[in-house]
């Protein structure tokens, strides 16, 4: 059986001006690869430059030009330059029956850069208008989901399918699909092996948390930041020292936390963030802050007092006096 670019090469010996072989080339395409028709290489956009000279009114033609170019690349059709956010608005503004498609929505979205806007059939569409609109199409990505969680900013909410969602939602979101709530009680144990990357939702979920405070509901669970970084922990004891750190921080005196059938305490939680990164200057300052006077501890085999770790500290920054969290947030 011929692989789609074979069957697309045939086709085009039979009938130079088929459209659908023109595009089904294209598309079998990576960028910079080209292909012999004829006497002439064709790369991708070469392939769908073709077929809109043949069509310049189909909007998946459009759709994958833009797919095609990367950022800063521009093509000419009939005259004009055309980027590949201008393709994608093209492909919506042709045929709003091709709307329903989430991945192109996903796709404008990616191409704008923040703060960025684009009209879309007289609409102005930013970044987060676009993923918002692909999840109104389809709010079981959940990619989509840890996107819009990671760029939505205090009290900004977003609306899908007539319900308002803020960054902690968003998050939430993410983790119900990739949950199954009908197995056991421990929430690590459910989570569905296909979705990689989940320590990350749930890191940025406490951190979000430990930044504004409340706590968050999956699946009508309640989730403190303390649970979200010790689920992040379970599902990757790795997950960046700042994890380890932040979980130290939701610690009282004398609290202590299970994380992968181990107890630990406020000061464990420093030490194990500085095992990763020595460096860590607030892991420093909050382990310091754990000593009493006369008492050390036991860091990379060297002993530390109270003040040497505040030393330690400032020598990689200038820490303020509570306890310090590490604020990051990545998809």
């Amino acid at each position: 059986m011929l692989s789609r670019r074979d069957s697309s090469l045939a086709e085009l010996e039979l009938n130079p001006a088929n459209v659908s072989a023109w595009y089904n080339l294209g598309f079998t395409l990576e960028h910079g690869e080209s292909v012999r028709v004829g006497e002439k290489n064709y790369t991708n956009q070469d392939c769908l430059l073709t077929a809109l000279e043949l069509d310049p009114n189909d909007p998946l033609i459009w759709y994958y030009l833009g797919h095609a170019l990367i950022e800063g690349e521009t093509v000419a059709v009939t005259g004009r330059s055309y980027t590949r956010i201008d393709c994608y608005v093209k492909a919506l503004e042709m045929d709003v029956n091709l709307s329903p498609d989430s991945n192109m929505w996903y796709n404008l979205g990616a191409a704008l850069k923040e703060g960025e806007r684009v009209q879309v059939r007289g609409k102005v569409f930013t970044r987060i208008d676009c993923y918002t609109k692909a999840l109104a199409l389809d709010p079981r990505d959940s990619f989509v989901w840890t996107l819009l969680g990671h760029m939505l900013k205090d009290g900004e909410r977003i609306q899908v399918q007539g319900k308002e969602y803020a960054s902690r939602d968003c998050y939430a979101s993410n983790l119900e699909l990739s949950y199954d709530p009908s197995g056991s009680d421990s929430i690590i144990d459910n989570m569905i092996p296909l979705f990689d990357r989940l320590h990350s939702t749930w890191r940025n979920l406490g951190n979000l948390l430990l930044k504004e405070g409340g706590q968050a509901k999956v699946w009508e669970r309640v989730f403190t930041a303390q649970d979200c970084f010790r689920n992040a922990l379970e599902l990757d004891p790795s997950c960046k020292e700042g994890c380890w750190n932040n979980l130290g921080t939701t610690l009282k005196k004398g609290e202590k936390v299970h994380v992968g059938g181990k107890v630990y305490t406020e000061r464990d939680c420093y030490l194990r963030a500085l095992e990763y990164d020595p460096n860590m200057s607030v892991a420093w300052h909050n382990l310091g802050n754990t000593l009493k006077d006369g008492e050390r501890v036991l860091v990379k085999g060297k002993e530390y007092s109270a003040q040497d770790c505040i030393s330690k500290a400032n020598e990689h920054g200038t820490p303020e006096v509570k306890k310090l969290t590490v604020d990051w947030m990545e998809p």
